[in-house]
């Protein structure tokens, strides 16, 4: 131990020096993050490269859908939106009106290379030589619209086809009217959609705080006016989730930090202690927040919120040291009743400190970063106890212990009556377990945090609108050329159409595009039955010439420059020399299967992997062209089935189920790894003190542990993998409280307010967890609260067991 002032000041100063420095150089580049999602594993699709996949869904995460409408809405209130978003500096391009000049741009494309868009109906048609009396009934049916020339220049009316194709398969209510995309709803009222694209990420809180405002601003002028204004998209999820996040870090970090001065204020009748404590919890925080920032580069708002809780815990040591000099005698100095309670400090700091490292071996970032600002934290906060507190505490006189016959009768309740000690464990531990009857496991992401409900609402009406479900899934075939990607696309298309006419599916849309060798067959097959039709429509009057079909072809490159992408360009990316191309899937009613029938098309192995990911979109397409909106939501996962063929890969992604197996599965793995850590302890405990009183040191912490997991479950709160985590604290704190009673039980009336001032200060830290806007937090600090209670109430038991000892 440090016996030295000035060594002792030194090593404090040293310390809390590098932090600030660290601090200072790393907070201008810091990121902080609001998405629960950030804080799961990023575990990456094997097979899939991590930058196409990032780039793919960053793009879509990118996307803003906004709506306008209402009984009064006309095309120049949809006009002047547009114009406004552009206006703004937030967004890299605005869709908004197609103009004439667009559509005649894409209609002139189409038709150059309209062999590249040949569908497979017209191709059967083609085959059974039924098409020839389909052209010439829409030659003369007075209800067809299709004049000569269009048969001329496009004899089997692949164009005209396309585009009807296009509308039967599509999964949207949208259309294209004035130029805009439109929906009405069940009233009539119309509703034009904008799309837009963000300049940065969608996860950028200032960014993203100075957007939500431009569209509140924007609902606000629009309501005035009579109209209603819907938005979709990442941008919105996330604020909503920093909102969230910053107002239980101010409003319940402020309430904690009063009410634990204002406890402390109350006992010591003294400044100088409130001091003490501010600047114990202070150093913590400082050395924790500079520790977090430098190891991960940024730090999670959620795990400011939790960490809320470490200044609970970080005040206890200051507790301990406090309410030891406030009755030691006058004759001993400050460093004399550090030399008192140190053992008991550094055994307390050690198993805290061991239940949050526990926390790190969690795959998950958010998690981990909270083990570590904990770990931290609190060895900063005990090294302020250790370096400063015996020198300003010089200035702190011992007196007499305030409620000193309470504490006794406190402590006689415990040591008295031997009925009673028995009966107090049993009843807890019978409390816990009728609770266990009702034990109910929540793995659902969706639960875990929980969004405004305007934000719902409007996600709702959209998706009424639309027609479309915001919980869409995806296929996605890569391949290291465009070439390959196309041909890999093309193998799964027969998949994807057998299992819409098997109901697998209500339907699915990617971009048209075919391969550059299924464009050169289709130009082919046309040309060749030209001929034959061109004899038949002679014979029916038509004697002009037929145009050929060109045999030129589209690449994707070209076709991803060209309008006939409009919106299609969402789903194709080309990443550090892989191509990548999502496909849309609707209504999937058994994706078990959907994934045999791909396995079996492609008649390769297929290997499970997780992927994380924060995206959904919305396709449309419009009348007169192939256009998709895309928006994304806050809270979705992955599920992801590789496949490998000779030219490209396929995986199959199921982005909600994904997380949801993956909290299960680690909810279990974390749960056997806290059973045999309970073993361990019990057993380390056993050999070390015989075994009646090694499960009798253990009695507290372990009933605690079932009594935290009952009192939950009779409270209505379901058990989460973050409830998990939060039982690894109640080991360790209740382990730390039953230490203290047995390693300090010659002075039990001093160990009784300080054990019962540290469960305040930890009840008040962890106990506004409670109210917390997010799911999670609530989760952890319920089942923290019942287990730390229990703990407390049973850690008294064992000062007869301690004073047996020390004799």
């Amino acid at each position: 131990m440090l016996t030295d002032k000035t060594a002792r000041l030194s090593l404090y100063f040293l310390v809390l020096t590098i932090a600030a420095a660290l601090l200072l150089w790393r907070w201008p580049s810091t990121r902080f993050d609001a998405s629960v999602l950030s804080m799961l594993p990023h575990h990456s699709v094997k097979a899939l490269p991590q930058a196409l996949e990032s780039g793919l869904l960053e793009r879509l995460e990118r996307q803003v859908i906004v709506v306008l409408g209402g009984p009064q809405v006309s095309v120049t209130e949809a006009r002047a939106l547009s114009h406004e978003l552009e206006a703004s500096s937030y967004f890299a391009q605005v869709q908004g009106e197609l103009s004439a000049d667009l559509l005649r741009a894409y209609a002139q494309t189409l038709y150059q290379y309209r062999h590249a868009f040949v569908t497979s109906d017209l191709l059967a048609a083609l085959k059974q030589g039924t098409r020839n009396r389909y052209v010439l009934a829409q030659l003369f049916s007075p209800f067809a619209g299709v004049s000569a020339a269009e048969i001329i220049n496009d004899p089997f009316l692949v164009v005209r086809n396309f585009q009807l194709a296009q509308l039967n398969n599509n999964h949207s209510k949208l259309h294209l009217q004035d130029g805009f995309l439109q929906a009405q709803d069940e009233h009539g009222n119309s509703y034009y959609f904008i799309r837009a694209e963000l300049k940065h990420a969608a996860f950028s809180l200032d960014a993203n705080a100075q957007i939500a405002n431009f569209f509140q601003h924007l609902t606000q002028e629009y309501q005035d006016q009579g109209l209603t204004l819907l938005t979709r998209g990442t941008v919105f999820y996330s604020h909503a989730a920093a909102q969230q996040a910053q107002h239980d870090v101010t409003l319940l970090g402020s309430i904690t930090v009063c009410l634990v001065l204002a406890l402390i204020m109350a006992i010591f009748r003294s400044p100088l202690p409130v001091a003490l404590v501010l600047i114990s919890s202070a150093t913590g925080a400082l050395t924790a927040l500079a520790a977090t920032i430098i190891i991960f580069g940024g730090i999670h708002l959620i795990t400011l919120t939790l960490a809320v809780s470490i200044v609970g815990v970080s005040v206890d040591y200051s507790l301990y040291y406090l309410t030891a000099r406030l009755a030691a005698p006058p004759s001993k100095s400050p460093l004399d009743t550090l030399q008192q309670v140190q053992p008991a400090i550094l055994w307390a700091l050690v198993a805290t400190l061991i239940s949050y490292a526990a926390l790190a071996v969690a795959p998950f970032p958010g998690i981990r970063q909270m083990a570590v600002f904990a770990v931290f934290g609190l060895s900063g906060a005990c090294l302020t106890v250790l370096c400063l507190h015996p020198i300003l505490a010089t200035y702190l006189k011992p007196r007499p212990l305030q409620g000193r016959k309470l504490l006794q009768r406190c402590i006689n309740f415990y040591t008295q009556r031997r009925l009673r000690r028995n009966a107090l464990p049993l009843i807890l531990l019978a409390l816990g377990a009728i609770g266990l009857t009702r034990f109910q496991a929540q793995d659902d992401v969706s639960a875990f945090q929980q969004l405004p409900e305007q934000l719902l609402a409007a996600d709702q009406r959209i998706t009424a609108l639309t027609g479309q479900s915001p919980e869409q899934k995806w296929l996605c075939v890569f391949a290291p050329s465009s070439a390959q990607v196309l041909s890999g696309l093309e193998q799964i298309r027969p998949v994807l159409n057998k299992a819409q006419q098997d109901g697998l599916i209500s339907s699915y849309q990617t971009m048209p595009l075919t391969s550059a060798q299924t464009q050169l067959e289709q130009s082919a097959a046309l040309n060749a039955a030209l001929p034959q039709l061109a004899t038949e429509l002679r014979a029916a009057g038509l004697e002009q010439e037929l145009t050929a079909y060109p045999d030129s072809v589209l690449s994707l490159e070209d076709y991803l420059h060209s309008p006939l992408a409009l919106g299609f360009e969402l789903l194709c990316l080309e990443q550090d020399g892989m191509w990548g191309i999502l496909i849309a899937l609707h209504d999937i009613t058994d994706g078990a299967t959907l994934e045999q029938q791909v396995n079996a098309a492609l008649q390769a192995p297929t290997s499970t992997t997780m992927a994380s990911t924060a995206t959904a979109t919305d396709t449309a397409t419009s009348t007169s062209t192939a256009t998709a909106t895309a928006s994304a939501t806050d809270i979705a996962t992955v599920t992801t089935i590789t496949t490998t063929t000779a030219t490209a890969q396929i995986a199959l992604i199921d982005r909600k189920a994904a997380f949801d197996e993956l909290f299960a599965f680690y909810r279990e793995v974390i749960s056997w790894a806290l059973f045999g850590a309970v073993l361990v302890i019990t057993l380390g405990f056993v050999v070390a003190k015989g075994l009646k009183q090694g499960l009798f040191e253990l009695m507290p912490a372990l009933i605690s542990l079932v009594f935290a997991v009952g009192a939950s479950s009779l409270l209505g709160f379901a058990f989460t993998f973050f409830s998990l985590l939060s039982l690894v604290l109640v080991l360790g704190i209740g382990l730390n409280y039953a230490l203290f009673f047995t390693k300090t039980a010659a002075a039990a009336d001093t160990t009784m307010l300080a054990v019962t001032l540290a469960m305040l200060t930890t009840l008040l830290t962890l106990g506004v967890l409670v109210f917390s806007h997010t799911a999670v937090i609530r989760s952890f600090g319920v089942t923290l609260v019942c287990g730390l209670s229990c703990a407390f109430i049973l850690a008294p038991l064992l000062i007869k067991l301690g004073a047996h000892d020390e004799s």
